[in-house]
């Protein structure tokens, strides 16, 4: 990762609620997405005790927000496509409806 910049807003967000095999295949597919992002954010995935942790660092608001978007909507993304590749319904799915 680069240097922490002078002002920076962060943010920690664990997500629950998928079983351990899943955790692990959604850390490994945006694992590549991680790093560093123009020196304006800095994103890292982790798994914790069973759960996907995102941690952002960014130097203003509006790059965290857009960097938190990003993430999320990528992270759901690669749920929906794993459920797919699982033939199992997606684990969080605002859209889904029963």
């Amino acid at each position: 990762m680069g240097e922490e910049p002078i002002e920076c807003w962060k943010a920690n967000i664990t997500l629950t609620d998928w079983p351990e095999e899943k955790v692990d295949r959604l850390v490994r597919a945006l694992q590549p997405e991680s790093g560093d992002m123009l020196g304006k954010t800095s994103v890292t995935f982790a798994k914790e005790r069973g759960h996907i942790v995102l941690h952002v660092m960014a130097d203003s608001t509006s790059s965290l927000r857009a960097a938190l978007n990003s993430y999320l909507r990528w992270l759901e993304m690669a749920d929906k496509v794993d459920s797919l590749a699982q033939s199992d319904p997606p684990t969080h799915s605002p859209s889904t409806k029963a």
